[in-house]
């Protein structure tokens, strides 16, 4: 029985390969372009206030905007929300803007939002997450003051640490 499990674990994991094509620079987007960490910005992540209306990335021009891929069922994601609640006061008096981004319906997000007393803004995005580069959870973005990606990482982090504080503040390349 464990030599069955053997075998088709393995099989999945070629199968998964075989579908990847191994460019680390971009994914295919539905027109069959690909989409370079260059070529992110805030107005590609189609963020939306969980009223249902478009977050305005205009009022964040001239602001440092982290924004961190989460979802209610991520263990790791839930995990990290207490150290990014941190950051956002130790940073309260930087321009930063601290985002936690999920992709799952609004009304999941609102309760999870309404359970909790974060302070950072909870947000929705409506993006391909695969278009991202995001496959897997967490997922945080950092974008410098004129709007561009610097800094993208996945996995959970503590973000209240000196060392990514220093991050936050100081990231000017990808």
């Amino acid at each position: 029985m464990m030599r069955v499990i053997h075998i088709v674990l393995v099989c999945a994991v070629f199968m998964l390969a075989a579908c990847s094509d191994g460019n680390k620079s971009g994914t295919a987007t539905s027109s069959g372009q690909k989409l370079a960490a260059k070529d992110i910005s805030l107005a590609t992540l189609k963020l939306r206030n969980l009223d249902g209306s478009e977050l305005d990335v205009t009022t964040l021009a001239g602001k440092r905007v982290f924004v961190n891929f989460w979802a209610t069922w991520c263990k790791p994601c839930l995990a990290e929300m207490p150290s990014i609640e941190r950051a956002t006061e130790l940073l309260a008096a930087k321009n930063v803007v601290m985002l936690a981004a999920s992709d799952e319906k609004l009304d999941r997000i609102s309760k999870f939002k309404d359970k909790n007393s974060y302070s950072f803004n909870i947000v929705a995005t409506e993006a391909d997450l695969g278009v991202l580069e995001i496959f897997a959870l967490p997922t945080t973005f950092i974008f410098d003051e004129q709007g561009k990606l610097v800094f993208k990482e996945t996995g959970a982090r503590e973000w209240d640490s000196p060392e990514s504080i220093k991050l936050i503040n100081e990231t000017n390349k990808l």
